[in-house]
């Protein structure tokens, strides 16, 4: 056995080989109906050899020509054609038959030759999954795992058992790795392109576990927006955009990954060819203004200060709705909540659609915190009158005003 070819050596080995097992056995219609665990009580038993008929066990004719012994128990056939038949005899080949018994054998070859061909099949695709097996797991496994007569499905059985991972531990496992790729990070990564293609890898490991946060477009848009949020401001705003001309499928939960993945990459080469090549971003002056198009935070801020400052006691801050505690009535973290177009529709753009999941986060948010409604209502009377005239389009507003739907 090659060592190159051995794919499961122990537990960190389980799911990749596992789920490569399972795409081989699904395609020669093993998986789900002879092998799975999970449908133990449903499973079909594996095919065996048939048994071809036996020309002895059908009806003896007497030719015409022949006269029955006396005291002989010969009688005529009820067949299409009526024949004499011989009960004392057996017919040694179909040519000794009866019409009526090559009728009823002929049909018995033929289920036979028929079920003679699935077993041929089924028994060649265990042979050659049962060979996979042999070269991609350790000898040590082998020997105690696949037992000199036992079928495929003991094999898998027995090897789940010894170095297999329960489902609970995979879903934790891709729920983990998921989180990693999904990081909001301070910087661009150096190889934006294998970020997104972890990204992709990871979303659907994780779906495929059944991890519960990316089971809907919503949720897991939502955690993409916020990966690249440090990126640039350009990716940040074309997420806003990309947010904007998708809100019905990413509500209805009909977007697909590739279409957000594919958007990405196309904005990655636009970038890169408006600029020479990946973009370099340099880090701020204390002051400028962070990626999320917001001022530094106060906790930002007192970070940053002289040691003699942090030694004051710090002041009582009221929630602001910043970038660090996020909007109170719609729970967005890229504006405050005097910013909020749930929370103020009259200042949206023309043209917003409000998101639904959003508007059912700042219902509960209401109905959570008695003093919300109150702050808005305070914040309504401040704030001035819109200006007459023609608003901004979506395009021309994203750029300059923190993203006011829920990512």
């Amino acid at each position: 056995m090659a060592s190159d070819k051995i794919k499961l050596k122990g537990a960190p080995d389980w799911e990749a080989w596992t789920t490569e097992f399972q795409i081989i056995a699904d395609a020669a219609h093993l998986w789900e109906e002879k092998i799975n665990p999970k449908n133990a009580e449903a499973l079909k038993p594996f095919l065996t050899m048939p048994t071809p008929p036996n020309p002895q066990n059908y009806e003896k004719r007497i030719m015409p020509s022949q006269q029955p012994p006396a005291g002989s128990t010969r009688g005529i056939s009820t067949g299409p054609t009526a024949e004499a038949v011989d009960y004392d005899g057996r017919p040694s080949n179909s040519g000794e038959m009866t019409t009526s018994g090559r009728i009823a054998f002929g049909l018995d070859q033929t289920t036979y030759k028929f079920n003679k061909e699935l077993y041929e099949k089924e028994d060649k695709n265990v042979m050659d999954l049962k060979k996979w097996i042999s070269t991609t797991i350790s000898p040590h496994l082998m020997q105690t795992c696949c037992p000199t007569g036992k079928g495929i499905d003991v094999w898998y059985a027995k090897l789940k058992a010894q170095v297999g991972i329960s489902d609970a531990a995979l879903r934790d496992m891709a729920k983990d790795r998921y989180q990693a790729a999904i990081k909001p990070l301070a910087r661009p990564p150096k190889d934006m392109s294998a970020w997104v293609t972890e990204w992709e890898e990871r979303l659907a490991e994780a779906k495929k576990n059944g991890v519960g946060r990316v089971q809907h477009a919503t949720d897991w848009f939502e955690d993409f927006d916020r990966a690249i949020r440090g990126f640039s401001p350009a990716y940040r705003t074309w997420a806003q955009t990309f947010a904007a001309t998708n809100t019905e499928a990413i509500d209805n939960d009909t977007l697909a990954a590739g279409v957000l993945s594919n958007g990405f990459r196309a904005e990655m080469r636009r970038e890169e060819s408006t600029s020479g090549g990946p973009r370099k971003f340099q880090k701020g002056a204390h002051g400028a203004a962070t990626f999320d198009g917001e001022p530094p935070s106060e906790e930002e801020d007192r970070l940053k200060a002289p040691a003699t400052e942090k030694k004051r006691a710090p002041s009582k801050r009221r929630y602001t709705g910043g970038s660090k505690s996020g909007c109170r009535a719609c729970g967005n973290t890229g504006h405050a909540l005097d910013k909020c177009w749930y929370a103020f529709p009259d200042q949206a753009f023309d043209g917003w659609t409000p998101r639904e999941f959003a508007k059912k986060k700042m219902e509960e948010a209401l109905k959570k915190d008695d003093s919300l409604q109150a702050e808005i209502d305070k914040l309504k009377k401040r704030k001035k009158p819109k200006k007459t005239g023609p608003r901004k389009d979506h395009a021309a507003h994203i750029a300059d005003v923190d993203d006011q739907e829920e990512d």
